[in-house]
């Protein structure tokens, strides 16, 4: 069986207040992997792609390919030119690994023994030392297909993300912005949603509250420099830049706020709830351990031309994220760590 993730949703008007009526839930199955002793559980697996080819039309990723019966490579040419390679060269897996630096190397070489060991996937963001002296920021999404029964290749999109670390790096502690992870605060989000509340030419759409505070326990058990990592990572995995999402925040502690545009219907809002948990729920590197954190989602949609007030459609995203916690029964509600280094 899966375990089933949690959205709780409402649609608030003007004058609106929290009542029991607006509860409707919605229980989507997310596949569990199965479970060993030394492995993480993975809370969203990576869905299957056939073939090289099929990963080349994602539209802003480059796509690879290791053959592991011979560490052959295939790249498309966004990847050449991330790596600042000719996109003529005929490129062997160590010259490409040589290119990471040192602790990244690290990291993705433990990240791949997993992989392949335990025969599933992860992303990482990792530094780049190019031939021309340039650095740049590579996010390494990673899945692993079989063949008779064993791991036969690795495949996936590499994404330049130099320029959105920049920027967040850029931001952090400015006005409106959230020190640790350089998204918007709270009262910066809420200023954006009143601005919209009151525009006869644009509404917020709808607003997915996003609740972490599994990464508390980390914070006990492995120190503050391993849950402000998770924070940075999740950021991260949030901010990317989609035509759909206007803001992203950091709302409180283990909270994150996702607002959505007023395009976005229902449908499209269920889709972005899916990929945001996936993205969340993958496991993230630190210092040689797998963290693993178990995300719940809570929505509020305000609906067009109907006045409301920001802070109250925030409220009741919060109120919806809590509602999904006390609901998510058979969810593996547990962080989860592992060693990487024998």
């Amino acid at each position: 069986m899966g375990h089933p993730f949690h959205l709780e949703h409402a649609t608030i008007g003007h004058g609106a207040k929290l009542s029991s009526s607006w509860q409707l839930s919605h229980t989507w199955p997310i596949p569990a992997l199965i479970q060993t002793a030394d492995a993480l559980p993975d809370a969203a697996p990576f869905a299957p792609v056939a073939d090289f080819e099929q990963m080349r039309s994602i539209a802003g990723f480059g796509a690879w390919e290791c053959d592991l019966r011979d560490n052959g490579l295939r790249w498309t040419g966004e990847v050449f030119d991330l790596f600042g390679l000719p996109k003529e060269a005929r490129v062997h897996r160590a010259e490409a690994v040589a290119i990471y630096d040192d602790e990244s190397r690290e990291a993705m070489e433990l990240l791949r023994a997993y992989a392949i060991k335990h025969r599933r996937g992860f992303t990482v963001d990792v530094r780049l030392v190019r031939p021309d002296g340039q650095h740049r920021w590579m996010r390494l999404t990673t899945s692993l297909a079989c063949e008779g029964g064993r791991p036969s290749r690795l495949y996936g999109t590499k994404q330049d993300v130099t320029f959105e670390r920049a920027r967040r790096e850029t931001l952090k502690g400015t006005s409106g912005t959230d020190q640790l992870t350089g998204l918007a605060t709270h009262t910066a989000l809420e200023a954006r949603l009143s601005q919209a509340a009151t525009s006869e030419h644009q509404s917020p759409g709808a607003l997915l509250v996003i609740d972490v505070e599994h990464i508390a326990t980390i914070r006990r058990e492995l120190g503050d420099a391993a849950g402000d990592a998770c924070l940075d990572t999740i950021a991260s995995r949030l901010a990317h830049d989609r035509e759909d999402i206007l803001v992203v925040a950091r709302i409180d502690d283990y909270r994150f706020a996702v607002l959505m545009g007023v395009s976005s219907g229902p449908r499209t809002v269920e889709q972005a709830c899916r990929q945001l948990v996936r993205e969340i729920s993958r496991p993230i590197y630190w210092q040689g351990y797998l963290l693993r954190v178990a995300p719940l989602v809570g929505m509020a949609r305000a609906p067009e031309s109907v006045a409301f007030e920001a802070e109250l459609l925030v409220s009741v995203a919060v109120a919806r994220a809590e509602a999904a916690k006390r609901r998510g029964r058979g969810i593996d509600k547990k962080p989860r760590t592992l060693s990487l280094i024998p």
